[in-house]
Formats: structure tokens, C-alpha cells, sequence
């Protein structure tokens, strides 16, 4: 509630400053013309107010959306994550930290080469999604802790704002073998 006081006090402090600055004289006004101007400010601001109220109720939503969307990122059942044309790790989620033993924050920024059991076949794969924008590969292999675990990669290509280049979104889906 301070915090608030305190940024509106600012906001006023700035907004006084400026019209101090652009020199604005007070004019003379009649009454009539100061009951006009005090309705059009009153009806300004109450404007002003249901414009922030719709403002926080969208910032509500979008929080609300983007904790929806981080859960269903993070704890989905196959690994995601993003890469570029070099195999390097731009994005993941929990669960493909969790299939490859590795702490997501070390894998951002790192290659995924260094997973692959068959690297060749690897960039072969990424070079036709790169060309053909969506590919499944099965019968791959990812390397955890020198133990081969079989997956299904299925990539997609894009062109990226937030990278500023076009990069490859790939799902991981670990096979899971039952032993009898």
C-alpha cells in the first residue's frame, strides 16, 4: 500500500515537473468554463481508472496463462527443447533435464551433440528438419550417465523473434521397456 502511495507521489512529482517545463500558464476562466474543465478531468480520470483496472485484470490473466503454460512445459511427459542449426540448447524443459541427469540450467547454452549416440545420423535428421520444417526420428538414442536410452525425436522448424534465427523445437519421448 506504501509502495503504491509512494509511486503515485512520483508519478504527480513528474507530471508537475513536465507541465512546469512546457511553461503552461494558468489561464483565467470563468465559472462556467472552470465547472466544464472539472467535469472533463473528473470524467478523464474515472476513464483513467476503469483503463488500469482492465490493465490489472489482463496482467491477472496473462499470469494466470503463463503458469498454466510453464506447467504444462515443464512436468509434460516428453522432454522439449529448443535448439539451433548447431545443436545448441536454447530452451528446455524439466523432464528433458530429468531424461538426461543434467540440471536444466546446464543445459541451456550447451550441445546436444554430446546426448547423441549417432551424431551423424543426429545432424542428418536436423538438416532435413531444417529443410522440411517438421520430422519424426525413431530409433534414436540419447547417451545418460554412459547408459544408451532409446527415444523418438520429432523436431519442428521455425523462424525465431526471440533468437533471432531460425531454430528447431524438438519433443524427446523416452521408450520405456517393461522387463517380464
Amino acid at each position: 500500500m506504501q509502495n503504491n502511495q509512494n509511486a503515485k507521489d512520483r508519478l504527480r512529482k513528474q507530471a508537475e515537473a513536465k507541465l512546469a517545463a512546457e511553461g503552461d500558464p494558468e489561464p483565467e476562466l470563468s465559472t462556467y468554463e472552470a465547472r466544464r474543465l472539472i467535469h472533463e478531468l473528473r470524467t478523464h480520470q474515472i476513464e483513467l481508472e476503469m483503463q488500469n483496472e482492465a490493465l490489472r485484470h489482463a496482467e491477472k490473466e496473462l499470469v494466470e496463462v503463463r503458469d498454466r503454460f510453464s506447467d504444462l512445459y515443464d512436468f509434460a511427459p516428453v522432454g522439449y527443447l529448443t535448439i539451433n542449426d548447431k545443436g545448441i540448447i536454447l530452451q528446455a524443459n524439466l523432464t528433458l533435464s530429468s531424461i538426461l541427469e543434467v540440471e536444466r540450467a546446464h543445459l541451456i547454452g550447451q550441445s546436444i551433440i554430446p546426448f547423441v549416440v549417432d551424431s551423424k545420423a543426429f545432424g542428418e535428421y536436423l538438416h532435413k528438419c531444417l529443410q522440411k520444417h517438421e520430422q519424426v526420428l525413431t530409433g534414436a538414442a540419447l547417451k545418460v550417465q554412459g547408459v544408451e536410452r532409446d527415444v523418438q525425436l520429432t523436431g519442428v522448424s521455425l523462424d525465431s523473434n526471440e533468437f533471432n534465427t531460425r531454430v528447431i523445437r524438438l519433443a524427446i519421448t523416452l521408450y520405456q521397456f517393461e522387463t517380464l
